[in-house]
């Protein structure tokens, strides 16, 4: 790397080798949900936040988070390969590769039925359907932290038909007392994460955002927190937004899916433009998804992105390879470090300029790797995964079909 110059130290991050790795303890963001009026915590499942892990050392190793990963993104690249374009009728869970849906690692705590219980739910803006682990099990249900929702003592439960009209259709009437969700009686996808079931802030009918829509207006945003021991939010409807804000269209391409679609332009590497046609990220086009770990690139744009991030990064010690991710560094004989800024930027010259926290995935100090990772094929879509979304506020506008962005959303 050499000597820095004025222009690259300005987009450049200077960074305390101690304040990259998560903390044991839970810390509460001050930023977090004060002065929202309907908002959600958000805490990572395997941070010290969730209550199921208070006390208890059970977090996945690093190759069993990024394997469940790469299983989500086979199963969405799978479904919108078949049908990128198909209309949202039915509901269909994967039973073959059920672990890709519950691969998300952020949770909110909801109340459900009559008198109301909390659950664990993983959010998910990939996913149009709600659901929560239901007594009686047929079979199997897995572990978590609260008792199971039992339909029979909630007095305002009611069953619908799986071949009712309202499965295919939610009329205006059924937003907040007729919300509709699923109850799992055999549930094997969520094993080991102890949460109840997932809420699904996706495209579609039966999704949070459409069933609460004459109150919200289909506008949601959340932060993701730096680190799984901080505390982040989801929002709903709304909010005073940041005048650092800065909007992109979404996608036309994904709007009969359960995604939200953007239109990726170019990659910045410290300032600097990095060289990729623009034919590459047009072929299949990009989502943004909540549960997707770590963001996927075409094969011939990461190439470039990792090419010119290595350039940058020649003075430090090289890591072995960690699953996807190809391009590591061992930090452990120093004090600070100092990495180039990277960016991606969207339609309308919008540029997520993407905190510390969000460039790179640590296993540990000695083992630093790239958040980024190639798709298999060139005709894959784009996925902008949620490592790279760490400290902003990302608004979700369906009506005026916008996505947002503000820096120190939360911290």
């Amino acid at each position: 790397m050499g000597t820095l110059k004025t222009e690259e130290l300005r987009h450049s991050h200077i960074v305390q080798i101690s304040s990259l790795l998560s903390s044991t303890e839970c810390k509460k963001s001050t930023k977090a949900i004060n002065n929202r009026k309907s908002s959600l915590e958000v805490v990572h499942k395997h941070g010290p936040c969730f209550r199921s892990n208070q006390n208890r050392a059970n977090a996945p190793f690093h190759e069993e988070i990024l394997r469940q990963d790469q299983s989500r993104v086979d199963s969405i690249h799978s479904r919108l390969s078949m049908n990128p374009m198909e209309e949202i009728d039915s509901i269909t869970l994967p039973t073959k590769k059920g672990i890709a849906v519950g691969t998300g690692n952020y949770l909110v705590t909801v109340r459900i039925g009559t008198p109301m219980k909390k659950y664990a739910l993983i959010f998910d803006t990939g996913s149009h359907f709600t659901w929560t682990q239901c007594e009686p099990c047929a079979g199997f249900c897995h572990d978590q932290v609260e008792p199971i929702f039992n339909p029979s003592k909630s007095k305002s439960y009611s069953n619908i038909s799986c071949r009712a009209q309202t499965c295919n259709q939610v009329s205006d009437e059924d937003v907040f007392p007729g919300y509709l969700f699923g109850c799992g009686q055999r549930n094997k996808f969520l094993t080991g994460n102890r949460v109840a079931g997932l809420i699904g802030l996706g495209r579609g009918n039966f999704s949070f955002v459409s069933q609460t829509a004459k109150k919200y207006n289909k506008i949601f945003s959340h932060c993701l927190p730096s680190d799984d021991s901080s505390v982040g939010y989801l929002s709903f409807g709304k909010t005073k937004l940041p005048k650092s804000i800065q909007f992109t269209p979404m996608s036309k391409s994904f709007q009969k899916t359960p995604f939200y679609g953007l239109d990726i332009i170019g990659i910045n590497v410290a300032g600097k433009r990095v060289p990729i046609k623009s034919s590459v990220f047009t072929t299949a086009g990009a989502i943004i998804d909540s549960g997707t770990v770590i963001t996927r690139l075409p094969p011939t744009a990461y190439a470039q992105l990792k090419s010119s991030f290595q350039k940058w990064m020649t003075s430090y010690p090289r890591a072995p390879a960690l699953s996807i991710l190809d391009t590591c560094y061992d930090f452990s004989n120093l004090s600070v470090i100092t990495t180039p800024a990277v960016g991606i930027v969207f339609n309308g010259g919008v540029e997520l300029d993407i905190d510390f926290s969000g460039i790179f995935y640590m296993r540990n100090i000695s083992q630093a790797c790239l958040a980024f990772a190639a798709n298999k094929d060139a005709r894959d879509v784009a996925i902008l995964g949620n490592v790279q979304q760490k400290t902003y506020e990302v608004v979700y506008d369906d009506v005026q079909g916008r996505v947002g962005f503000a820096a120190d959303g939360c911290s």
